[in-house]
């Protein structure tokens, strides 16, 4: 379905760009013939969601062996001639990738080389040109998503400026949206949430004295980033030049220009100490993160708002909702991929050998889990890649039970009615498909799935053996 609909947006871009209907046909074949000898290089989606996959990616090369492994291609002329400096010590993510393309990289293919670049350049240009351009983007991205129509063009010019002027647009959508008791309360959230998360791990009967120990370290070293950055300054883009129409400026040349700027600005930061505090994503993203490189939890301003969290609340919405999403959040530092960093953002070993072998363990058992649903007949899921967000998901529960427990007349239906609403979604069926390569479990499953882990909800609605939301104690998969 992808490639019929990105086959037929590159042949329209290509014979724009002026080559013939039999001439675009080959620089297509030619590109994905190349991306087909790459491909075996390549990380699937299981391999990244497997609990290897961050000893993988971490690669550490001196310069003498990054020189060895570049073997004939340009890397590192390349870098130098972007900007780079040279350094000691390079990070490689896919070492067998560089070996690949540095074996394909030869005479006999250089025109599948220059084709791919020609191709993808121009799919990639799609919503950087003229309007037409940008039609025939959306009419491949409607073939791809089930969807139909495009946005309105001042929907269009919003979502343009804001992805390609993300801090400015981020420090005006704060200043308009987001309130500073907002960001005071939801850190209170989060310190209340952290603190209840004590218990989890208290109580977990599988870890030894040991680790308990380094995991409870860890939790309380976890730092947290409410709806927008204190410091601004960081973020600036004041430097950042751009011509307008009336001096001869394209949009396309803006955002060329915009990420020249954005390389500038990083290489400048690698001659300093990492920024552990520094926002991956603006605040007017609707998103919320956990980074295991800094132990921290970040609720960003955009998922703050509306239905998921006002002043209006009641006590059981706030928590199915802002509450539940705080918890998932903390519960990565201890899902089987965040758990490989310590307090201090470092990947480290801080298991005991027994330990880790009876998380693993437990691991499985929720990836067998998953592994035997099908969201419709003939349909299996990646259950590898669902268990750190699907333990992250019933963790959130259920530390925001325990705090559910000691809230006086807590109203559970209005609560688990909430948490229903959070997760619900309706999506076209080319939507579906995209959703089995995510980590994350359908929407359902978020719901179905996380719930009935839990006697808190089967004892309020009643639900016994026999019914279908019914799951046996012994065939409980919460890790935690």
């Amino acid at each position: 379905m992808k490639k019929q609909a990105y086959t037929e947006l590159a042949r329209k871009m290509l014979v724009k760009l002026g080559y013939s209907e039999s001439e675009a046909e080959q620089k297509i074949e030619n590109s994905l013939a190349f991306e087909t000898m790459l491909a075996p290089a390549i990380y699937t989606v299981e391999e990244q969601g497997n609990p290897d996959y961050y000893g993988k990616i971490l690669n550490y090369l001196s310069l003498v062996d990054m020189r060895s492994l570049e073997g004939n291609l340009p890397i590192l002329e390349g870098l130098a001639a972007n900007g780079y400096p040279e350094t000691d010590v390079y990070l490689v993510g896919n070492p067998a990738f560089v070996e690949k393309f540095n074996e394909l990289y030869t005479e006999e293919n250089l025109q599948l080389i220059k084709d791919c670049l020609i191709v993808r350049g121009s799919i990639g240009a799609v919503n950087l040109l003229d309007r037409e351009c940008y039609e025939w983007g959306q009419e491949c991205s409607n073939a791809i998503s089930g969807a139909s129509g495009s946005l309105e063009d001042v929907t269009l010019f919003a979502v343009q400026t804001s992805s390609a002027l993300k801090w400015p647009t981020a420090k005006l959508y704060t200043s308009v949206y987001l309130k500073q008791e907002d960001k005071d309360r939801i850190a209170e959230m989060v310190e209340e949430i952290r603190l209840a998360y004590h218990g989890i791990i208290e109580e977990a009967d599988f870890l030894s004295d040991e680790t308990r120990a380094k995991a409870i370290e860890k939790l309380d070293a976890i730092k947290s980033y409410s709806l927008y950055p204190d410091d601004w300054d960081k973020y600036s883009c004041e430097d950042l030049e751009i011509k307008g129409v009336a001096e001869g400026g394209t949009l396309f040349d803006a955002v060329q220009n915009k990420n020249r700027f954005e390389t500038d600005k990083l290489i400048k930061q690698l001659s300093g100490p990492v920024d552990k505090e520094l926002w991956y994503y603006p605040p007017n993203t609707f998103n919320c993160f956990y980074s295991p490189t800094s132990n921290s939890v970040f609720i960003l301003g955009a998922f703050a708002q509306g239905d998921l969290y006002n002043s209006d609340m009641s006590d059981e919405e706030m928590l199915a909702k802002m509450g539940t999403v705080i918890g998932h959040e903390i519960s990565h530092a201890f899902d089987v991929k965040g758990s490989q960093f310590d307090k201090d953002g470092n990947m480290s070993n801080w298991w005991t050998e027994e330990d880790s072998a009876a998380f693993m363990e437990r691991n499985q058992k929720m990836q067998d889990y998953y592994s035997a649903m099908h969201p419709w007949e003939g349909q299996d899921f990646y259950a590898s890649i669902m268990t750190a967000e699907a333990c992250a998901d019933m963790a959130g529960m259920k530390v925001i039970l325990r705090i559910a427990s000691e809230k006086e007349n807590f109203d559970y239906d209005a609560f688990f009615r909430a948490y229903a609403d959070l997760w619900f979604t309706k999506d076209t069926l080319q939507m579906a498909y995209t959703r089995i390569n995510d980590e994350h479990a359908m929407g359902y499953l978020r719901i179905n799935g996380t719930l009935q882990q839990y006697d808190e909800f089967l004892n309020f609605y009643g639900i016994t053996e026999g019914d279908g939301m019914y799951l046996a104690p012994a065939d409980r998969v919460n890790i935690w």
